[in-house]
């Protein structure tokens, strides 16, 4: 983060159980699967919908695991947390560290290189679930872009639960198992004195964790059980 008074930062294999806690624990609302014909048809071959999947497994691991560690972050530096929490030895704690592979992603796309319809549908995407703070354009519908037939497959999917406000509570929920971890882990987080000009790096990141990447821990995971569970459409029999 870039604050000398913060040192190892979260204990590491508490994290990333607390990661996968919230990844399995997050009431989602039920979503049909696509199809593969439905790929097929907006242009989507195997090879890019492997791409596509590479793309939601990275963010699928990030989101969750940012939630967790951010929401740590703030509790242990913001109200009477920092005022209880000791200064454990650092030798308890481990860094945490990158899974051994991962898919390298396509290029994030800028929002100004989008086609306009392109672009326009990203941040009509980046509005759904979002409350208040729809200014930080989350990056996976960016690398997303590349397909822009597979986003609006994702925006049929997602406009639904947008206006029934199931996105919305599903964003809420996130942010509370975050703060509930948050307040869980930060008492062991070892730190030095906090800095006063620290508030702006504060500001910062809750504004990170409560619009961004809240939002789409959830959404991500909606579309990835879409994409990866395809749904088979049998043939229909022949009339007699």
């Amino acid at each position: 983060m870039g604050v000398g008074f913060a040192e190892a930062a979260v204990p590491g294999p508490r994290a990333i159980i607390r990661a996968e806690q919230v990844r399995r624990h997050l009431n989602l609302p039920r979503v049909p699967a696509f199809s593969r014909d439905a790929l097929s048809a907006a242009g989507i071959d195997d090879a890019a919908l492997a791409d596509i999947r590479a793309i939601l497994e990275s963010y699928q691991h990030t989101n969750a695991l940012a939630l967790v560690c951010l929401s740590v972050f703030l509790a242990r530096f913001e109200g009477d947390e920092f005022a209880r929490a000791s200064a454990p030895a650092a030798n308890r704690y481990e860094r945490i560290s990158a899974p051994g592979h991962r898919a390298a992603l396509p290029r994030l796309v800028p929002i100004t290189e989008m086609p306009p319809a392109t672009a326009r549908l990203v941040h009509e995407l980046n509005g759904f679930g979002e409350d208040s703070d729809l200014t930080l354009v989350a990056s996976m519908y960016r690398h997303l872009s590349h397909w822009p037939a597979y986003l609006a497959l994702v925006r049929t999917l997602l406009v639904p639960l947008h206006e029934s406000g199931e996105l919305k509570f599903l964003v809420a929920e996130a942010r509370k198992i975050g703060e509930k971890h948050g307040r869980e882990l930060a008492v062991d987080v070892p730190t030095t004195s906090r800095l006063p000009e620290v508030e702006p790096v504060l500001a910062a990141v809750r504004r990170f964790v409560r619009h961004p990447i809240a939002r789409m821990t959830g959404v991500c995971s909606l579309v990835r059980k879409a994409t990866m569970d395809l749904a088979v459409v049998e043939p229909a029999a022949p009339a007699k």
